[in-house]
């Protein structure tokens, strides 16, 4: 996979806004300084639908209470950390798979 890491959410959503197609999918950390990640995805939705890009949060807390709040924002998938090598890649994999990015 081909990765843009951003420090901020106003640098990922400058990054993400300046594009003419969205990327391929976009995890964002909710604790990110200034616009956080349940903000950025609200922004993100002004812009593109879950089906044209999809959005996996990324947080400290549980992944059913910040899947359940970032759900009411627009977001796809939430996992909690620390984050497991294969169950990222799983999960990319299928997002993809879901958009027809990649094949089976």
């Amino acid at each position: 996979f081909k990765t843009t890491a951003k420090i901020s959410g106003e640098e990922a959503l400058n990054f993400l806004l300046g594009e003419p197609e969205p990327p391929d999918i976009v995890l964002v950390d909710v604790s990110m300084p200034g616009i956080d990640g349940y903000e950025m995805t609200q922004l993100v939705r002004e812009v593109w639908g879950p089906d044209e890009l999809p959005i996996v949060l990324i947080s400290g807390y549980d992944a059913s209470d910040t899947l359940k709040k970032g759900r009411l924002l627009g977001a796809n998938d939430a996992m909690s950390k620390p984050l497991l090598k294969d169950e990222v890649v799983a999960r990319v994999k299928w997002h993809l798979q879901q958009r027809g990015r990649i094949e089976s």
